[in-house]
């Protein structure tokens, strides 16, 4: 366990850059350099996992958690400011999120799925409002292949509606049926979600974030919604387009100039 106290505050070394690689693209490859490089606390996780295999025994899975937590908890304190530790915040969710509860669901031991629920129990307790889920990397990379609609989700999920509502299933049936077989619309959806992750990441940080994507929602979604219903599909796609553009513009700047 000294090994796992010792090395743990690494788990969140260059998260800006690990955020950024989070694209379609590199996050296999930057998935299995993370992995390498804090191979030694990955390492004393399993032989943990492996000593306490067919014991009831949670305090082991417990002092895991509460080492990865207190790291994050470190990293979060020395950041001055509110917006800065809220900031801070959203990125240690976001490494958590897609690259240490992957990482502990890829060990191959019988308990190391519920050491990953167990993590995001404590880590919601230490952190309120922080109510993170876990997955694994398999899920997280089809995500990318099977084109998940983030920014949609998130404003759908902003607006209270119920997860896969109405609108999100008719948007993706649009995706897949209309925009991905029409010349440039493989093309446009390949670009938007490269870039729809970091969007979303950003307008969370944002102060008035419900705000952003209520903007989003009354100015593009639900006007692209009644155009597919109206049975105008490439005016829906110029609107599209010119949302995509909108939200390249403001939030990607400093990645595009």
């Amino acid at each position: 366990m000294q090994v796992i106290r010792e090395h743990a505050e690494a788990l969140y070394d260059n998260m800006e850059n690990n955020i950024k690689l989070f694209k379609r693209e590199s996050y296999e490859d930057n998935f299995t350099e993370y992995r390498d490089k804090n191979h030694l606390v990955f390492q004393e996780i399993t032989s943990v996992l492996r000593s306490c295999e067919e014991e009831a025994q949670v305090e082991p899975l417990k002092e895991i958690c509460k080492c990865i937590v207190d790291a994050a908890m470190k990293r979060r304190e020395a950041v001055s400011g509110r917006i800065a530790k809220e900031n801070e915040q959203l990125n240690l969710n976001m490494i958590t999120v897609v690259y240490v509860l992957p990482a502990i669901r890829a060990i191959k031991e019988k308990r190391a799925e519920e050491l990953s629920e167990l993590l995001c129990m404590e880590w919601a307790a230490a952190f309120k409002g922080s109510n993170i889920k876990a997955s694994d990397f398999q899920s997280i990379q089809g995500g990318f292949k099977t084109k998940l609609c983030y920014v949609t989700t998130a404003v759908c999920k902003n607006l209270k509606k119920p997860d896969n509502c109405y609108e999100l299933r008719l948007l993706k049936q649009y995706r897949d049926e209309y925009l991905a077989q029409a010349e440039g619309g493989e093309e446009l959806i390949h670009n938007y979600y490269d870039i729809a992750p970091t969007i979303v990441k950003r307008i969370d940080k944002d102060a008035d974030a419900e705000g952003k994507y209520r903007f989003i929602w009354e100015t593009y979604l639900k006007p692209c919604v009644e155009l597919i219903e109206a049975g105008k599909n490439e005016a829906c796609r110029e609107l599209y387009v010119e949302m995509v553009k909108k939200l390249q513009r403001e939030y990607m700047e400093d990645y595009y100039g």
